[in-house]
């Protein structure tokens, strides 16, 4: 990441990360529309999606995925030492839920993208969504 696409990454997740669980919400929500067969690798699979909103176990894994995001904002300069272990041990843990494809990631990347456009508005610009698209890369690579 470049110094420019490092400020415009922090300036744009100080609007998103507002609420924590309200955007990761709609990232996964996003992903259920794109691709409605992984909602089977989840245990609230059965819930509706206004359901989901209201559910404990749907929202908590949500702010576990924003936290995850956050940890990659707080180390964006020692990306190597500190955040690279914890996604690999990561991305281990979901290659090996039942129902998880690796496919997925591509819908993941799309419904991250899609949710900052609709939070951010005009201020996600292409360069913003070039800088973001190398941060998603970094989470599913």
């Amino acid at each position: 990441l470049t110094d420019s696409e490092k400020e415009l990454i922090h300036s744009t997740w100080l609007i998103v990360s507002q609420d924590l669980v309200g955007t990761g919400s709609l990232v996964f929500l996003r992903i259920f529309q794109l691709a409605p067969d992984a909602r089977q690798a989840f245990t609230f699979r059965h819930l509706s999606d206004h359901e989901l909103l209201i559910d404990g176990t749907f929202k908590s894994h949500a702010l576990r995925f924003m936290r995850a995001v956050d940890m990659i904002m707080s180390n964006l300069d020692a990306l190597d030492v500190i955040t690279i272990h914890n996604l690999v041990h990561l991305g281990r843990v979901h290659a090996g839920i039942s129902g998880f494809r690796a496919e997925y990631l591509d819908v993941f990347e799309e419904a991250m993208l899609g949710t900052w456009s609709r939070l951010l508005g005009c201020q996600f610009t292409t360069k913003t969504k070039t800088a973001w698209k190398k941060i998603f890369r970094l989470i599913t690579s």
